[in-house]
This record gives structure tokens, sequence and C-alpha cells, in this order.
């Protein structure tokens, strides 16, 4: 039981950071109108989402939820190598999703900021640790001292 909770703490991406990732980006609250009202990105990406669907728009459609569907195939991975892998692409691909959505707010940018603040903290720093634990292992999984 020691050795399992050891190579657990040692993983670059232990279990939960890819959803704890996914729930960081739905929190980011986006201004929607001049009026003051203010959105989830979470929700405003689903809804985008079920607006390509309907209007049958392909690059929509693909581009919206795949960041969250690599992030949940992340989460199922043991393999650390893998594990790694995937929730940097997934984050990446969420980092460049946030950009789309900041290029467009006009009304009051300091709350995106102050919301977006814990998002991108979180991403770089599991992030650079993936990374870095990727590029530390050899082609068998084991880690290079």
């Amino acid at each position: 039981m020691q050795t399992l909770i050891k190579s657990e703490r040692k993983q670059a991406t232990p279990p939960g950071i890819p959803i704890a990732c996914m729930i960081a980006f739905c929190l980011v609250l986006v201004p929607t109108n001049g009026a003051g009202a203010v959105m989830p990105l979470g929700l405003l990406a689903f809804y985008y989402a079920v607006i390509a669907i309907m209007k049958a728009s392909w690059l929509a459609l693909i581009a919206v939820p795949i960041p969250f569907v690599i992030l949940i195939i992340a989460e199922l991975f043991y393999n650390r190598r893998w594990r790694s892998l995937l929730f940097a692409a997934g984050a990446t691909a969420l980092i460049v999703e946030w950009l789309v959505a900041v290029r467009y707010v006009k009304h009051i940018p300091w709350l995106m900021a102050s919301t977006s603040l814990p998002f991108i903290i979180f991403v770089i720093i599991w992030n650079a640790r993936a990374l870095s634990s990727l590029l530390r292992l050899d082609r068998f999984g084991r880690s290079i001292p």
C-alpha cells in the first residue's frame, strides 16, 4: 500500500487535476452584453456547441467540446506519460478557447481578468509540471534522473 501511495504522489498530473482544470475554465465569468449581465464561460461554450449542432457547423461542433473530451480521457488514464500528454493537449486547447472568448470581451474586462486568474495560474503550473515530467521519461516510461 505504501508503494502505491508513493507512486501516486510522483505522478506529474495526479488524478483529479484534468477535471479541476475543466471546472476552473467553466467558472470564468464573461460579460454578455452592455447591461452588465455575466455568464460562466463553460455555459457559453455549451451554448455554442448546441448552436453548432442546430446549424450543422462542423468546425464549431468539433472545436468546442474537444478540450473537454481530451481532459476526460486524460482523467481515465493511469499511465503518467499518457495522462501528462493528454492533459497538456487538453489544457492548451482550453487556453485557446479562453483566448477566443477574451478577444470578444468589450464590457467589464476586469471581471473576466479577475475570474480568469485562477484558471490561468492553475493551467500554467500543472502544464509546466506535466511537460517537465514528459521530458524526463525514457521510451519505456521510466524516470530519467
